[in-house]
């Protein structure tokens, strides 16, 4: 079956160097036991190209007591080292969802979520600079290629 499209963005009221928004998380689940809610949580993202993986800060794992899955060898901005691993579902805007997603777990200063290639290599992204305001947008899956440079030929004929 094929997955249904879902979409987001987030308009900036300036140009900004961070795609930062709010995000909730869960520990990963289906559906919740014995009809219970699933413990979600709201926490600050930032959208990171350069980043493989989404990770998650220590705050994250602590405030919804995950367990950890795995531990792995990643490799940072400051070397190499060991990262535990941890299954979560993400809410992004506009009901945006990716479920059971393994995340590391890292110590961060300006957020507590990391979005890595994972989750953006599964859509399509796009970020523009229109009259001295940023806006991002998401969609998944991915529907469609966007070439600039062809739209400014096609532009030209």
């Amino acid at each position: 079956m094929p997955q249904p499209k879902s979409a987001f963005t987030v308009k900036y009221d300036k140009i900004v160097r961070e795609l930062k928004h709010d995000v909730l998380i869960s520990e990963a689940c289906l559906e919740p036991l014995d009809g219970q809610s699933v413990k979600t949580i709201k926490y600050n993202a930032i959208w990171d190209t350069g980043a493989s993986r989404t990770a998650i800060s220590v705050r994250v794992v602590n405030d919804l007591d995950l367990i950890f899955v795995n531990e792995i060898d990643i490799q940072t901005a400051n070397g190499l080292r060991k990262a535990k691993t941890y299954l979560v579902n993400i809410y992004l805007p506009n009901h945006v969802v990716v479920p059971g997603l393994e995340v590391t777990d890292c110590d961060f200063k300006n957020c507590d979520v990391l979005v890595g290639m994972d989750i953006i290599g599964n859509g399509d992204f796009s970020v523009t600079q229109k009259n001295g305001r940023s806006v991002m947008t998401f969609q998944m899956p991915s529907t469609h290629s966007t070439d600039y440079v062809q739209e400014i030929e096609t532009k030209k004929k």
